[in-house]
């Protein structure tokens, strides 16, 4: 069972539109500092700092660096240490590049039924 926490894997099975698809993680390996180094399947790659969240509730056990640098790609494509500790590889995706989650998936907030800007409808 995977903690539970803002930085989980989501459940993408609820999205089904193909807009919706997000790069895969294909390689991490640790870095010094609480930084990952981290490549998708789209191309991007790059080191991320994770050091905002090191040290606070379950993320704690990144203290022990032996434990850090036990990072790995789990079986449902999050990145994850053990004693199933993970974080969504959107999260590490978004900081990586720069960009936000309505550019990669366009049709978020109408599923998510999330009003737009303007206080309309989605």
């Amino acid at each position: 069972m995977s903690s539970t926490n803002a930085l989980s894997t989501p459940d993408r099975s609820r999205y089904t539109d193909r807009t919706m698809t997000m790069p895969e993680p294909v390689r991490v390996e640790p870095r010094d500092n609480y930084r990952i180094y981290v490549e998708y399947d789209d191309g991007e790659r790059g080191e991320v700092d994770l050091s905002d969240v090191a040290g606070q509730g379950t993320f704690k056990a990144w203290d022990d660096r032996a434990f850090f640098e036990q990072v790995h790609l789990t079986e449902d494509g999050a990145i994850g240490w053990p004693d199933d500790l993970d974080i969504c590889p959107d999260r590490v995706y978004f900081d990586l590049t720069g960009k936000i989650p309505e550019e990669m998936m366009p049709g978020l907030r109408t599923q998510a039924g999330i009003p737009d800007r303007l206080g309309g409808k989605a």
